[in-house]
């Protein structure tokens, strides 16, 4: 017996995201999880859109214009976690590729 059984797909989900450092959050949540994104309001939409072209951004290498949008994302929903999630992770990475040089 894991524990695990009577976990709420929720935290499931934060524990998939701590054992999984890679991972963004949108990447362990499943389809029927809508606790992440918070209310559907303008802002918190501007700010999943800012989120999206900011981790699009890092895929490219393009880290600082990558941090400017979320940090702007961040400032415009504060109550967003995926926001701070995708920041920390970016963090990584730029912290990987600066040791690096």
């Amino acid at each position: 017996m894991s524990g695990f059984e009577n976990l709420s797909e929720r935290d499931r989900a934060v524990l998939r995201s701590i054992f999984d450092p890679t991972a963004t959050i949108g990447d362990v949540v499943d389809d029927g999880d809508h606790f992440l994104d918070g209310e559907d309001t303008d802002l918190n939409t501007e700010a999943k859109s800012l989120c999206i072209r900011g981790v699009q951004l890092a895929e490219a290498g393009k880290l600082e214009e990558a941090l400017e949008l979320l940090n702007r994302s961040i400032d415009i929903a504060p109550e967003r976690a995926p926001g701070y999630n995708d920041r920390a992770q970016l963090y990584r990475l730029l912290k990987t590729s600066v040791d690096t040089r």
